[in-house]
């Protein structure tokens, strides 16, 4: 009974440990070097995943690797090869196919289970830079004013999310997938201003970026963008734009601060 016991126990684990991995195959055409690296170049929302670390997988003579990648999620992650670099979508349980050719149009394409998923970032790319009408040119200007800045970064993430629900028209992309980047389109506009004008905040324009306050629970437990918002927030409303914090005190703002939800 016991052997059995354990016997399933290590079913569950490894079956546990496969749905957290992303199983990557693929081929670089005319390669210029004899390995790949691939770095997770978003950050995680858990925190006991790594987003620093560095996968090696060896090519073979005919440019073929084979790589296993930790998982747990969504997020996007960095191939390099030589001096060239391309960006793509990876989520726990793929397994996927790349081509990927630098001296395409498309440095990555994939093939397999949501290999649309892996192959949207590069799509979206193509065509944000095809979009030279009169709105997307006056994403380009400076802005001069906290509100404006905040506006163009929005105006520039409600382009994204038009090229996105256009997308999933075409393409065989998950509810999961969807949700995820429509979530990161809505939260990193303030996220980045919370960080790029740390130091000239004050409580009329923290309060601009926060609106209603904190109170989405699938962005909570799925989106570091708005984590990392909850966290300036939190990190202004104790210490205003210096930078020490105590810990305790951290944990007594979040338990009773009515802007900020149980998940979150």
């Amino acid at each position: 009974m016991q052997k059995r016991f354990l016997t399933l126990l290590f079913v569950v684990l490894v079956s546990q440990l496969n749905a957290q991995t992303v199983k990557l195959q693929g081929v670089i055409k005319n390669p210029s070097d004899s390995i790949i690296t691939l770095t997770r170049s978003s950050t995680p929302v858990l925190s006991l995943e790594q987003n620093d670390k560095t996968y090696v997988a060896k090519l073979d003579n005919k440019g073929r690797f084979n790589i296993s990648l930790p998982e747990s999620s969504i997020n996007e992650w960095m191939l390099a090869h030589g001096d060239d670099e391309a960006y793509f979508y990876l989520r726990t349980g793929q397994e996927i196919f790349l081509t990927v050719d630098f001296g395409g149009e498309y440095y990555v394409r994939a093939k397999g289970k949501f290999a649309d998923e892996v192959n949207y970032l590069e799509y979206e790319e193509s065509e944000l830079s095809k979009r030279n009408n009169s709105k997307a040119g006056s994403l380009q200007q400076i802005p001069k004013s906290f509100e404006e800045d905040l506006k163009s970064k929005q105006d520039a993430a409600s382009i994204q999310q038009e090229i996105l629900n256009s997308y999933k028209l075409k393409f065989k992309i998950s509810d999961d997938f969807y949700k995820w980047l429509t979530a990161y389109y809505e939260y990193y506009p303030a996220k980045n201003i919370s960080i790029e004008k740390r130091g000239s905040m004050n409580d009329e324009s923290m309060a601009l970026l926060i609106g209603n306050g904190f109170n989405d629970d699938y962005a909570a437990l799925n989106s570091s963008s708005y984590l990392q918002l909850a966290e300036n927030y939190v990190n202004y409303k104790l210490v205003g734009t210096k930078n020490k914090i105590f810990v305790g005190d951290y944990l007594e703002f979040v338990s009773k601060s009515n802007q900020i939800n149980a998940k979150t």
